[in-house]
């Protein structure tokens, strides 16, 4: 089964959220300008649940869905993109707190839906990390 993931090198062209080369070099914008300014800055990372679905237009029409109420829900200052075939990254601009709010929002009346998982930016103790190794621990976290 493969699921529609392909982009203009701009938006996803099922979810018309961000490409995930888009997402990511916005991330990375806000990455620095979070390390200069001393801001927080925290990923959720949002999986759907798809067990028990086979059929492809089936899956395209809830990441369409699901999509749908990423964008609605996010603040102005947060963006969103599609990063798997089932999966969302978040980019929120605020500590842990401003994320599960975001992700509360989001997830809803759906929760079983849905697997949730957020990374801040840096240890608890707010020393800042390399932009690469912070990726690729949230790509692990998401795809654990």
């Amino acid at each position: 089964m493969t699921i529609e993931f392909r982009s203009d090198g701009t938006t996803d062209s099922l979810t018309h959220l961000l490409a995930p080369s888009c997402f990511l070099d916005n991330l990375q914008a806000a990455y620095s300008q979070s390390c200069r300014k001393g801001d927080a800055l925290t990923i959720i990372s949002l999986r759907i649940n798809l067990h028990g679905y086979t059929s492809v237009p089936i899956h395209s029409a809830i990441m369409v869905a699901m999509a749908r109420e990423v964008k609605s829900k996010l603040r102005a200052i947060d963006f969103a993109g599609r990063i798997s075939e089932t999966g969302f990254w978040i980019c929120v601009h605020g500590d842990l707190p401003d994320a599960q709010a975001v992700a509360e929002r989001i997830v809803g009346i759906t929760p079983r839906v849905w697997t949730v998982q957020f990374i801040r930016l840096g240890g608890e103790d707010g020393i800042v990390e390399p932009f690469e190794d912070w990726i690729g621990r949230v790509d692990q976290v998401h795809y654990d």
